[in-house]
């Protein structure tokens, strides 16, 4: 007997997310927007006190309320209790990839995926087995049941199925699902694999597998309209492939059965009040074929078809359900020639749903966990610091464990880049909200850079001294700056003014100059400007080409005094030259134009420091130390 009635209550909370835990003898209440279990082991969550005389006991393991919308439950294991399993009573609910299995241990209207009282519901990829009445009931709307094994319903009650739905409107879908070994423990032998029960009305039932099942196949009660049930294998009833119940007064309004295939002709098997047969007679009837050669092995379950078989090209075309055939005419059954589609979830039941064992009671795990590291960045690394154990390897997780670059599927955060060296600017060490971009010719940039975006470089300073920083940028809006720093505490920083290029794609080098020193460090471009997109970056530099004091002596010019508090000459020029002025944030103070016989630079009015003079005309730049 359960102590406790709740293991985990989301109900008001959005957005919560439980993973990799064990929640043992109680139930897990959601309601709420976006709520998560994802390798969740629950076990014993539905177990109920007392005698439960109603419809069902209302106490499930998940508990899915009404309220709920967007619910993932998914990649679990959902074990034993009295009532159901999951109920679903949300709006958008997901139940994919999980093993759900033993409930309705009283034989009620429980089991283990009850879907009712919500809308839109996916089941898929599940393995789900073992329900005292039905497998799955799902007369939620708009909902979908696709690639789930399902097994071994009726196992206390009778007449029900492995899947049981009802009602008008339904619009379901049902297929390429595995319904298998349904016997009933009543009198009435009426274990069902796919039941649609009085009125159901607007469900495709199509590319499903149904066998070994007590009564029929696939049963339809009272006034069946608008049930589509095309290209389905469906054998090994020993009732019959179809069954109906026609209450006095109701009838089949388009329903059509076309392209399936069954192992034998049935007759009636008496003694209810349905009649069981091969195909339905209030049905449209095509292309069905009943042959049990055309099976690769009958009777070892499977099913699909043999080259050359009677199904093959028998069934006829039927749009949006038979696209993509080979040979003259779609095959019948389930399985076009060639197909080898296996439902259920992607990972080992007999491992648990995170990869180990709780060793708690009912747990059959059966293996010897061993280390994996997660890899946040898909590259085929795992870091070591996220390490977790496991049967086998759990998705985003990997053996090798020599990642040091945190979600970077490029490493690049170990990148080193050399002075002189042309650096792409998506080869960045690490980044914030910027993105890479790529034309249709292949060439990346980054781009999508809006204000204190950021990115930073590592790279090798050979020795102190002046250098220049150049970018290669395109903007079709007003720009923006670069402030450039450095993580080495002793070398300064910039700020480059970016202008409007005339577009997103038209290039122009900026260039400022910054004073770095010895070492490997990291620079950091930090984009700053308005509220809308600045710029795109395609390449920066970082070269030792400024001129300083010791490099004058190799040209025909003087520069002097240098340190100066008053004027600076220039002397020896050939021709008229203007020359720019730049403060070390790159910010420019003026120009002026020196010639033979004007040749001095005011620059007393200035505060001291460091500055450059710069001519586009020479591509020469001189450093400036007023004192």
């Amino acid at each position: 007997m359960s102590r406790r009635e709740v293991t985990a209550d989301l109900q008001g909370l959005s957005h919560i997310h439980i993973e990799n835990l064990a929640l043992f003898g109680g139930n897990v209440l959601i309601k709420g927007t976006g709520n998560k279990l994802n390798r969740v082991t629950v076990l014993y969550g539905s177990m109920t006190r007392g005698i439960n005389p109603n419809f069902n006991s209302g106490i499930n393991a998940v508990d899915i309320k009404n309220g709920s919308s967007n619910t993932i439950i998914e990649h679990s294991e959902i074990g034993f209790g009295d009532a159901t399993g999951i109920w679903d009573s949300g709006t958008a609910s997901i139940i994919r990839n999980n093993y759900v299995h033993d409930f309705d241990f009283l034989g009620s209207y429980d089991a283990p995926i009850m879907a009712r009282g919500g809308v839109d519901t996916k089941i898929l990829n599940n393995n789900i087995s073992r329900g005292g009445r039905d497998a799955i009931q799902i007369v939620n709307k708009n909902s979908e049941v696709a690639w789930n094994d399902i097994s071994q319903s009726n196992l206390i009650a009778d007449d029900c199925a492995l899947l049981y739905t009802i009602n008008k409107g339904l619009n379901l879908d049902i297929h390429h699902n595995w319904f298998h070994d349904a016997e009933s423990r009543g009198k009435l032998k009426k274990a069902a694999g796919i039941y649609l029960d009085n009125d159901a009305e607007n469900v495709r039932i199509y590319r499903n597998v149904v066998w070994n099942v007590e009564w029929t196949n696939i049963q339809i009660n009272w006034d069946g309209k608008d049930i589509d049930i095309f290209n389905n294998t469906l054998v090994k009833a020993k009732g019959g492939t179809m069954g109906a119940w026609h209450k006095e007064g109701t009838m089949f309004t388009n329903v059509k059965v076309w392209n399936n295939i069954t192992d034998r002709n049935a007759t009636d098997q008496g003694g209810n009040q349905e009649t069981e047969g091969t195909w339905e007679p209030q049905s449209d009837k095509q292309n069905n074929l009943v042959n049990k050669t055309s099976f690769v092995d009958h009777e070892n379950n499977d099913f699909k078809l043999k080259a050359g078989s009677a199904a093959i090209d028998f069934g006829r075309e039927i749009t949006g359900y038979t696209e993509g055939f080979e040979g003259a005419s779609p095959d019948v059954g389930a399985y076009e020639l060639g197909d080898n589609w296996i439902p259920g979830p992607d990972w080992k039941l007999s491992e648990g749903a995170n990869g180990s064992c709780y060793n708690l009671p009912g747990e059959s795990c059966a293996c010897t966990p061993v280390v994996w590291y997660k890899d946040a960045d898909n590259d085929g690394l795992g870091d070591p610091d996220t390490e977790i154990e496991a049967c086998s390897k759990p998705n985003g997780y990997v053996a090798d464990n020599s990642d040091n670059c945190d979600n970077d599927k490029n490493n690049r955060c170990d990148i080193l880049h050399q002075v002189g060296v042309k650096i792409e600017a998506e080869e960045y060490n690490s980044k914030q909200g910027v993105r890479v971009e790529t034309n249709t010719s292949g060439v990346t940039n980054l781009g999508f850079i809006e204000n204190n975006d950021f990115s930073t470089y590592k790279i090798n300073v050979p020795q102190t001294g002046m250098y220049t920083v150049t970018y290669n940028i395109a903007s079709g809006s007003s720009g923006g700056e670069v402030q450039l720093t450095s993580d080495n505490a002793v070398s300064e920083s910039v700020t480059t003014t970016i202008t409007n290029t005339g577009g997103w794609k038209v290039w122009k080098e900026v260039s400022s100059t910054v004073k770095l020193e010895e070492g490997i460090q990291t620079l950091t471009a930090t984009f700053v400007g308005g509220s809308s997109f600045l710029f795109n970056i395609d390449w920066l530099s970082v070269t030792a080409g400024v001129l300083s004091v010791n490099d004058i002596d190799t040209l025909t010019v003087k520069v002097y005094p240098n340190p100066s508090n008053d004027i600076i000459k220039i002397e020896g020029l050939r021709e008229d030259i203007n020359f720019s002025l730049f403060d070390i944030k790159g910010r420019k103070l003026k120009t002026v134009l020196v010639t033979s016989t004007s040749n001095e630079i005011p620059i007393e009015e200035l505060p001291q420091g460091i500055y450059f003079l710069k001519s586009k005309q020479k591509d020469v730049s001189y450093t400036i130390i007023k004192k």
